[in-house]
This record gives structure tokens, sequence and C-alpha cells, in this order.
């Protein structure tokens, strides 16, 4: 085989195989965002055509997307589905219990409805919301998505709880995961001053010098993460993204 082949075969192969890594890196699931509601405002009409089977009014289930390609299908036979912009209201029967959100390329999503929170009756509607998300990390290992990075708009704020004995200030390492219970911790215990936790981040108030930050979660291989090569300051955020 010439010298030219090969070249052309490494780089075929060297395609086929970013191109997989691309997709295993941003494969995505279909999800419910936030809680279901039952809504205020809406209502099943009470006609002939609303009616199942066996006779009882439907419950509605309201269903909203930014991008309204899915197919919706249910255990017992989805009644009949009314469009309206950015959302689709699914008429079933109120023994329903399991609802499947189909969209292609994409995983169907069974919602088990009343473990969802959703108690279907007649003549009442419930909300729900579904958006798409990068699949959480299944691996038996916590990793690094977005490296170590300077928070311009953001201090760590001059007071004394944000400071040791000696009164220096600590740096704030906003960890971002989607991960409940995380645990943080350091090399050196003292140099960790608290752990608060926001909506899908943890803010991480270390003195500057530390040199080892570990994360762990029950399941899981910890991270440890090497800051011995970082200047981190006094007063400034600093962020990071893990699943």
């Amino acid at each position: 085989m010439n010298l030219l082949k090969k070249i052309m075969i490494a780089g075929v192969l060297f395609c086929i195989s970013h191109s997989i890594l691309a997709q295993n890196t941003n494969e995505k699931e279909l999800v419910i965002r936030g809680e279901p509601v039952l809504s205020s405002n809406q209502i099943i009409a009470d006609r002939d055509v609303n009616y199942d089977v066996n006779g009882k009014l439907a419950a509605g289930l309201l269903v909203k997307a930014s991008q309204m390609d899915l197919t919706i299908q249910s255990t017992l036979g989805v009644l009949s589905i009314m469009g309206y912009e950015n959302s689709v209201l699914v008429l079933l029967s109120p023994q329903e219990d399991k609802v499947t959100i189909i969209k292609e390329g994409l995983d169907p999503l069974d919602i088990l409805l009343s473990q969802a929170g959703i108690e279907l009756e007649s003549g009442k509607v419930w909300e729900i919301e579904i958006t798409e998300q990068v699949k959480k990390n299944t691996s038996d290992e916590l990793s690094i998505v977005k490296e170590l990075e300077y928070l311009k708009n953001e201090l760590v704020a001059n007071r004394r709880d944000n400071k040791n004995a000696e009164g220096i200030l600590a740096a704030g390492l906003k960890i971002y995961s989607d991960w409940e219970n995380l645990e943080i911790s350091v090399s050196d215990p003292d140099k960790l001053l608290k752990v608060q936790e926001g909506e899908n981040y943890y803010l991480v108030y270390v003195l500057p010098e530390v040199q080892e930050l570990r994360i762990s979660l029950p399941g899981k291989k910890p991270l440890t993460i090497n800051l011995s090569q970082t200047t981190l300051e006094s007063g400034r955020v600093y962020s990071l993204s893990v699943e």
C-alpha cells in the first residue's frame, strides 16, 4: 500500500472516530422541565367527542415545547390532539397513567403520570414543558466538561465570613453540575472556608493557595483537580463544569 493511500485511509478513520466521539459527547435526551402544573384557566369541554370508550369525560395534558415535531402516545390510547403555537393539548382517558413522547433521533420519553405528580381528572388539564438536554454522564466517573475560567462579572464579597482567621479573603470556585449531593473537599481542610449550593452549581470558598480540589458523588469515582499550576486570586470567582 503506497503512502498516499495510507494517509487517505488514516484521514477517513480520523473523521469517522471524530464524528462518533462528537455524537457521543453531544447526545441529547428529552426531559420534563420544571414541575407539572394543574392549569387554572383550561378545561375540557363537556362534548360527546371528548368522552373515552368507558363513557368518561377526558382529561387533558398540555405539552409545551419550543419545537413541536413530537409524537405522543399513551397506554390506553390518545383520544385526540389539538395543536397550538408551541404546545399541543392531548386528550386522555382519566385512567391513563403512562404517556410516551417521541422525537426522531432521540430515545422516547416515558412519563409515568402518577410518579411525575400528575393526577388526571375528567375535565381538568395538566401542563408540562418538554425540552432537550445533554444526557447526564452515565459512566462510573465524574468528568470536567468545561475547564476552570475566570468570571469577570462576579466577586467574592469582602465580608468577615469570607475570610480566614488571618483576614485573607477567599477565592470562589463556582462548580456547575446537574448532580445533586456532590461532596467537595480540598487537600488541606484549613483552606476550605465553606460551600454554598445554588441552582445547578456549588460555590466553594477557598484560600488562594489551595493545591487540590476533590469532588465526590456516591456511586462514582472521585474527581481530583490539580490547582497547583493555577493562580487563584482573593476576591475573584472562577467557574468549571462537571458531569
